[in-house]
């Protein structure tokens, strides 16, 4: 594998504190027997086996608009595989809030949608709410967190990331 030290024992290794995408872990696939009765040596890429942060928004956040758009979005591989997607995301809203509305699209590869509601707008003052949803897409599904509709009263700025594996 890929230099270090040759036939040691993995404690003697460097520790990989952020591992990338396309990085490679030892696993031990126990479904095939061809090396020993206990499984076969093989590698896997580190996006297979996370979740990987895929967008996420400025450190300054999203300041909801009097308008709709986009805010983040990501396209799953097109490779024949399901794909895990997180969004994560909290609002604080500053000024009692008239519309608003932010929702999380994913769209199939056949064109049949999903569009569930993360804020549904209209949120008092003080207000500091966080939102986790988890989907499984096929490949080739573009997800998208959007501002559905227009801010018209009120402030509210939003903090997300969009996770995928």
């Amino acid at each position: 594998m890929g230099g270090g030290l040759a036939m040691g024992k993995i404690s003697q290794y460097a520790v990989l504190t952020a591992p990338a995408a396309g990085d490679l872990l030892l696993a031990v696939d126990v479904s095939d027997t061809s090396m020993a009765a206990s499984g076969t040596d093989k590698q896997v890429t580190a996006a297979v086996m996370f979740c990987a942060p895929a967008a996420a928004t400025p450190v300054a956040g999203y300041t909801l608009v009097n308008g709709t758009g986009n805010i983040l979005t990501w396209t799953a591989p097109n490779d024949g595989l399901l794909h895990q997607v997180t969004v994560a995301a909290s609002l604080s809203v500053t000024s009692n809030q008239t519309g608003g509305q932010v929702t999380f699209t994913y769209t199939f590869p056949d064109s049949n949608s999903h569009v569930p509601t993360v804020f549904a707008g209209g949120a008092a003052i003080g207000g500091f709410v966080t939102n986790a949803v988890m989907y499984m897409v096929k490949a080739g599904s573009t997800v998208t967190l959007a501002q559905s509709s227009a801010l018209t009263g009120g402030a509210a700025v939003l903090w997300a990331q969009l996770w995928a594996a």
